[in-house]
């Protein structure tokens, strides 16, 4: 089970960097789009409306490898914590828990990160 659990939790992090890649994709496709964007939005919707589909095809890369990196960061900082500060991470279902990352505890997350991020 708890591998299980522990897959459940890199689904997870490979939907979050999804999310991105998406969100990008509605913008270039004019799909659900912002109603009021802020200036951070509006700076990515008009950098998105320059690109011709190849130059797009290469900030999705791009994106993808930004953020993946990101997501290995918070990943890695909460596994081994950051200065004097640690983390507890745990993942349950109905029946079973396990503790990702704990006093003592260590499941290599930022290793399994990889593997997660690469069968995609």
């Amino acid at each position: 089970m708890e591998k299980n659990l522990k897959e459940v939790f890199g689904e997870i992090v490979k939907a979050s960097r999804d999310t991105g890649l998406t969100i990008a994709s509605n913008y270039k496709n004019k799909l659900e789009m912002p109603k009021l964007p802020d200036e951070e939005q509006t700076a990515f919707l008009n950098l998105i409306d320059t690109l011709s589909d190849e130059q797009f095809i290469q900030l999705q890369k791009g994106l993808k490898y930004s953020i993946e990196l990101s997501l290995f960061k918070l990943i890695s900082g909460i596994e081994g914590g950051i200065g004097q500060y640690t983390f507890s991470l745990s993942i349950s279902d109905k029946k079973d828990e396990v503790l990702l990352v704990g006093d003592g505890v260590d499941n290599d997350l930022s290793i399994a990160y990889w593997e997660w991020v690469s069968e995609s």
